[in-house]
């Protein structure tokens, strides 16, 4: 799978090397998902942050509660530890509810980012099929033959000692 810090640093780069591979790099559908995923993030984050500090608060209040005898004071702490306690419940739901979602579309961008083939060498040229295939180096001569060349198994079969398919798919399994 590609970096998708590249992809978001170098993203008409990577279109241009992916389409010497024919592959059509979706622009529009990958930034989508990755804004979304974002403001999910985001989202998710203060969420998180604004239930750690309402919790805090929270155990602040009972602290001085349980440190204070005045039967006043200590009613409107409890007042204000069940409304914190509300608030804390409320950004539970919203944070499951936002956490849902930003699993959904992570899945969704991972799932088109997997298939997204890797780059290109920046050397390889653009071809419609490998008849444009361009060849680097050769390392010795092709041999030529002045008979027809056979298939391994018809040699074998040739010879009286054919392969058996079967024998082998049971062993294989």
């Amino acid at each position: 799978m590609l970096d998708i810090n590249l992809l978001r640093s170098e993203l008409d780069a990577v279109v241009t090397r992916l389409a010497v591979k024919r592959f059509n790099f979706d622009k529009e559908l990958f930034i989508s998902l990755d804004e979304q995923r974002k403001i999910l993030q985001t989202k998710m984050e203060e969420l998180q942050a604004r239930r750690n500090s309402s919790s805090k608060q929270i155990g602040i209040l009972k602290s001085r509660r349980a440190q204070e005898y005045n039967e006043d004071v200590n009613t409107k702490y409890l007042r204000e530890e069940k409304e914190l306690l509300r608030s804390v419940a409320s950004f539970g739901e919203e944070l499951k509810q936002t956490e849902a979602e930003f699993n959904q579309v992570s899945s969704q961008l991972n799932a088109y980012l997997a298939t997204v083939p890797n780059l290109p060498d920046a050397s390889v040229p653009e071809g419609k099929d490998e008849s444009s295939n361009v060849e680097v180096r050769r390392i010795g001569v092709p041999r030529d033959f002045d008979f027809q060349v056979k298939d391994h198994v018809d040699l074998g079969l040739a010879l009286g000692r054919g392969i058996d398919f079967e024998a082998g798919a049971k062993v294989a399994g």
